[in-house]
């Protein structure tokens, strides 16, 4: 069992991350279009817009949605996929347990919601600094994530030609 090189884990991440944000767009953009633009106009590009209740009620329906299903992404998809969202199938890498065994979806939960979603999110993405910093300093290689889900981030092993 070999364990994923940090640069691998890093790219499969920002895979995974355009993923969930193409998600994001797609549903804020087809859910709630008139909020969605109302927001950008207004918060990010600082003009002088109003949003109706409705509107506001629209937009955040559409960003629980998005929620939901990127959470999806990152815990049903690895458990049915054998501890692979797409971006670590493209890099061949896997989440498992410290065992090399399949990871459950209890661990997977942990892992993805606590140790990476809730946490950067509490700690204003300074969760991905300090995983970082592990990964280059720890021998096992462990992100905070992967501390509080007792996991690990493997190579998938090659398949030989002929089943051997």
């Amino acid at each position: 069992m070999k364990l994923a090189k940090t640069k691998h884990r890093f790219a499969a991440y920002v895979v995974d991350f355009i993923i969930t944000g193409i998600i994001t767009l797609i549903i804020c953009l087809l859910y709630s279009f008139d909020a969605y633009k109302v927001f950008v106009n207004g918060v990010i590009l600082g003009k002088d817009t109003t949003l109706s209740f409705s509107d506001i009620f629209t937009f955040y329906r559409a960003i629980f949605i998005s929620t939901v299903l990127i959470c999806a992404y990152y815990t049903l998809l690895p458990f049915l996929l054998d501890g692979q969202t797409l971006g670590k199938k493209l890099f061949r890498i896997k989440v498992v347990n410290e065992k090399g065994e399949k990871a459950s979806l209890k661990r997977l939960f942990i892992r993805e919601i606590f140790g990476k979603y809730l946490l950067n999110y509490v700690s204003f993405f300074f969760g991905h600094l300090i995983s970082f910093v592990l990964l280059q300093n720890r021998k096992d290689k462990k992100s905070i994530a992967d501390i509080l889900a007792a996991t690990i981030v493997i190579d998938v092993e090659k398949k030989k030609l002929g089943g051997k």
